[in-house]
């Protein structure tokens, strides 16, 4: 790799304006703070992560932070780490669908304890997020987006996420572009991650980590710690120790005028996103032949080869095995009719019927389907065959949630947790956060009272 990539970046990251963006840039910035807000409240109480807070809880500093859904405050760093991980434990959260990355969750919650240590207006959030979220796509494209080729077994989030929360932290602290350069070796220095996770509690832990490493980064850029100035492409950095090869002309390409935040999606259904064509699929044979779920003999759905390497786990023990079983939400769908988080809940997964109805399905995977594609047979009793085929999943970028579906999705979450009135007006502050002067009463309201 050749040039000065890092600090061409920092010098972007650091002088790029909010009234510069292009308005589409400020929209999706807003989605991605009202579905964050709205997936961390939906995992505040999940066990790893009350487990997690627990944890932080004995040795945190200064309690200046809120943990969103939760009544207990930590440091900066603590409620980073659980915010994120809140956001993440679900696998509700958003997702590059370039690079399988989930950067609006470490992104976000670093850059939530940012504005709990200093007045932050929503504008400058806004344009952290946009900014930090873009840092994080642009280095998971570098290792994935061919010619690059990285292990599919590397949790992108874990190796990228960091480093886009460093660079948001890092710009909301006004270290300047020598201070975000060094924010983004210093998160280099912490990227890890390895897919191994899924279907464990370390699953959301590992964004969580990203969002505490990031905000560490900048903490210490801030004090002066040094670090390597070629962070991403020095000849033992980040791309060539993360990809074979890189593909380090994909950092700054068109930087500032073609924005990968374009390219997040959010989720309808809170499961890995390989799942969701399958879920549309399966809902759609629901929708136009109401099948006997007893009178299903086989089902067969075909996916792309990432289906069935991340998510084609057939007879999971609990909910958070099922994140990533093509063949649980399958089952549940059609014996449900719907996918949501109930749906993935143990008492779901371990439901006899769902049981037996996911051991009839058979995934088989497909090179020339595309990632937001799934085609679906279902055989019954009488020797009937129901088709479906889904060329763009919901939630993919093709067929993108609505900002009322975004609503709907938040609500769900947000509700059981604060309460109906609350939860309705939380939301409406998260759209109208860019007339916000000051983020700290947003996110106090965020927390239980």
């Amino acid at each position: 790799m050749t040039g000065d990539i890092t600090a061409a970046l920092a010098q972007w990251v650091a002088d790029m304006r909010y009234e510069t963006l292009p308005e589409a840039v400020r929209r999706e910035a807003r989605r991605s703070f009202v579905n964050f807000i709205g997936c961390a409240l939906g995992g505040a109480n999940h066990e790893a992560v009350t487990a997690t807070a627990a944890t932080l809880d004995e040795f945190s500093g200064p309690r200046h932070a809120t943990v969103i859904g939760r009544r207990e405050r930590l440091d900066p760093l603590g409620a980073a780490f659980v915010n994120c991980m809140s956001s993440a434990v679900h696998t509700f959260d958003d997702t590059h669908l370039k690079s399988i990355l989930h950067a609006g969750g470490p992104v976000s919650a670093a850059s939530c304890a940012v504005t709990e240590r200093q007045i932050v207006a929503g504008k400058e959030l806004l344009a952290a997020l946009a900014i930090g979220i873009e840092v994080a796509c642009r280095v998971g494209n570098m290792l994935c987006v061919a010619p690059a080729r990285a292990n599919i077994s590397v949790f992108m989030t874990g190796v990228a996420g960091g480093i886009g929360a460093a660079a948001a932290a890092a710009r909301l602290m006004a270290l300047g572009a020598e201070g975000i350069q060094r924010a983004i070796g210093i998160a280099v220095a912490q990227s890890a991650g390895v897919r191994e996770m899924h279907g464990t509690m370390c699953s959301s832990f590992v964004p969580g980590n990203a969002s505490r490493a990031g905000l560490f980064a900048a903490l210490l850029a801030a004090r002066g710690l040094t670090t390597a100035p070629r962070s991403l492409e020095g000849p033992k950095g980040l791309g060539n120790v993360f990809a074979s090869p890189a593909n380090p002309d994909a950092v700054l390409d068109r930087l500032g005028t073609e924005y990968e935040i374009l390219f997040n999606t959010y989720k309808p259904y809170p499961c890995g996103i390989a799942i969701h064509p399958a879920i549309d699929a399966a809902l759609e044979i629901v929708a136009q032949h109401h099948p006997d779920p007893t009178r299903i003999e086989h089902i067969e759905v075909i996916v792309h080869p990432v289906g069935t390497q991340l998510t084609g786990r057939p007879d999971p023990a609990d909910s958070l095995q099922a994140q990533v079983s093509i063949p649980h939400w399958v089952a549940a769908s059609f014996l449900r009719h719907t996918a949501g988080i109930a749906e993935g809940s143990d008492a779901c997964v371990r439901d006899p019927k769902v049981i037996g109805l996911r051991s009839r399905v058979r995934v088989v995977s497909n090179e020339g389907t595309q990632p937001p594609e799934a085609s679906m047979s279902v055989t019954m009793a009488d020797g009937a065959i129901l088709r479906s085929h889904v060329q763009y999943c919901r939630g993919s970028h093709e067929r993108p949630l609505t900002d009322h579906e975004l609503d709907d999705k938040f609500l769900t979450q947000a509700i059981p947790v604060l309460g109906d009135r609350p939860s309705r007006d939380l939301l409406t502050r998260c759209w109208n956060v860019e007339a916000s002067v000051d983020l700290r009463p947003l996110l106090i309201a965020s927390a239980p009272r």
